[in-house]
């Protein structure tokens, strides 16, 4: 049985689709950031090679693709069965109110990172 894997570069370690679960929000966010930047690099190259490339070439790197898609999946998932957790738990020891600021908070700080510098 075939197992789906990414070879994480940043995080050093090979990860497995059930594998995702455990990790934590920081390594959940590195495997989502490096993800995006196979998925992208992959299209890229199965552009470039589209007319010279062999169709077995052509149909492991979109295999490549949709695995590195899986993952992605689970990890948006994972993280925002995070966040619910972390609101419910912010509702409970702290209030609704408290949740409610935290998570304006959070959106604020978000768009001033999102913004150019």
């Amino acid at each position: 049985m075939n197992t789906a894997f990414f070879k994480s570069e940043y995080l050093n370690k090979t990860i497995y689709l059930h594998e995702i679960s455990a990790l934590g929000q920081q390594d959940l966010s590195l495997l989502k950031a490096e993800l995006k930047i196979s998925i992208e690099s992959m299209n890229l190259k199965m552009h470039q090679r589209r007319d010279t490339a062999s169709s077995e070439w052509l149909y492991g790197i979109s295999l490549k693709i949709k695995v590195c898609e899986q993952f992605l999946d689970i990890i948006k998932e994972s993280l925002h069965g995070l966040f619910c957790h972390f609101y419910q738990a912010v509702g409970r020891a702290y209030g609704k109110a408290a949740a409610v600021d935290c998570l304006r908070i959070a959106k604020e700080q978000a768009q001033k990172q999102a913004q150019p510098a």
